[in-house]
């Protein structure tokens, strides 16, 4: 958890998307699962569903988490996230970010 938290202080991202990455941090395993719900993010952030939302999706187009749907029998239930920090090169408009873990 940590090395994914050290990580994500050092990315040059928007301060949201920085934040919405260390709370998802926090909730990940040591392979950097996690499953908090968008409300539950909202909450350790202090952004809105919204803001995180949109943060979530600019993380994921970055590479830096992957989302998959989950869902039951009886309907869908949160996200799971798995975080990409450590694993490759980001590519953004403005710039290439190495990752290292």
């Amino acid at each position: 958890m940590f090395t994914h938290i050290k990580i994500a202080f050092d990315l040059d991202i928007p301060s949201s998307e920085k934040l919405v990455l260390i709370a998802l941090s926090c909730h990940a395993d040591a392979e950097g699962a996690c499953y908090p719900s968008i409300s539950r993010l909202a909450q350790d952030t202090s952004l809105t569903t919204r803001t995180v939302t949109r943060c979530v999706g600019m993380l994921s187009r970055r590479g830096l988490i992957e989302k998959r749907a989950r869902s039951t029998p009886q309907g869908r239930t949160s996200n799971s996230y798995t975080l990409r920090l450590g694993q490759q090169s980001v590519t953004d408009d403005t710039q290439t970010v190495t990752l290292v873990g």
